[in-house]
């Protein structure tokens, strides 16, 4: 990885046990597309043979860190990984922006551009297609616009200063029914966010007619690891995660899955 002179920027991923082929896939993509960006994976959980797999094939392209802050046990949520993302920020403060990408996302060319965004506000984001149709997936009115906060663009000085940390911790304690980090994050930035073009953040339930190039892909809802996907891009997905593992079927394989997909074969 060439060195990024300035230091002014980062992209950075979180990952745990459960979800760390999808982060390979998710970096490999990036890395293959990208050489001048600092690139870190927060994770937990995982063994050295896991860690070991990074390390043999990034080859020192991406830094490796535990993720380690005693305030993510303050998040009154069931899956505390969610909330990873909304620490790093501070843990890379050197930085002047830093970007989040999910682990289920798929760069498909350079990105570098997208840190040319004019960010007065604390973070950009894309917008989510669709209102919400279940109240656990939003707090306060639905159909106010709401972003997608798989790919997160962060003003790493606004956002500590303004400490958006302490009120995430707050809004999950008070908002505890609530699916994901998603509700939380868009009541607290939504005053504060600056909407950016689709292409960033390429959601499977967008029409692609209103996207001119996509940039960054994100099996938000079809997830191509899953034997009733119903996604576009499984080929791409499959063609990086063999670099893990030469054969896999789907990760959720069992008797009722392939029942449910026989069924929906005949529908």
């Amino acid at each position: 990885m060439k060195k990024n002179k300035k230091n002014k920027y980062a992209v950075y991923f979180t990952t745990d046990l459960n979800y760390w082929k999808h982060s390979f896939v998710s970096i490999r993509s990036l890395l293959e597309n990208n050489d001048s960006i600092d690139v870190f994976l927060f994770y937990d959980k995982l063994n050295q043979k896991i860690l070991n797999k990074f390390r043999l094939i990034f080859k020192g392209k991406l830094k490796l860190i535990k993720f380690q802050d005693n305030n993510i046990k303050k998040i009154n949520y069931k899956f505390r990984p969610y909330f990873f993302r909304y620490f790093i920020p501070k843990k890379l403060k050197k930085y002047s922006k830093v970007l989040y990408l999910d682990s289920d996302t798929i760069t498909l060319c350079n990105i570098s551009k997208i840190f040319n965004t004019k960010l007065v506000k604390t973070i950009a984001a894309v917008k989510e297609p669709k209102y919400p149709t279940q109240k656990k997936f939003y707090i306060g009115n639905p159909y106010l616009k709401r972003f997608n906060s798989g790919v997160m663009l962060f003003n790493t000085k606004k956002y500590i200063s303004k400490n958006y940390l302490k009120k995430i911790i707050i809004t999950s304690k008070n908002f505890k029914d609530k699916w994901s980090d998603q509700p939380a994050a868009n009541y607290i930035f939504k005053n504060d966010i600056k909407y950016i073009n689709g292409k960033w953040n390429y959601l499977d339930k967008t029409d692609p007619k209103k996207i001119n190039k996509k940039m960054i892909l994100h099996f938000n809802n079809f997830k191509p690891w899953k034997i009733n996907h119903n996604s576009e891009h499984v080929k791409l997905y499959r063609q990086y995660r063999k670099l893990i593992e030469n054969y896999y079927f789907y990760d959720d394989l069992t008797f009722k899955s392939i029942v449910k997909k026989i069924i929906n074969f005949f529908n």
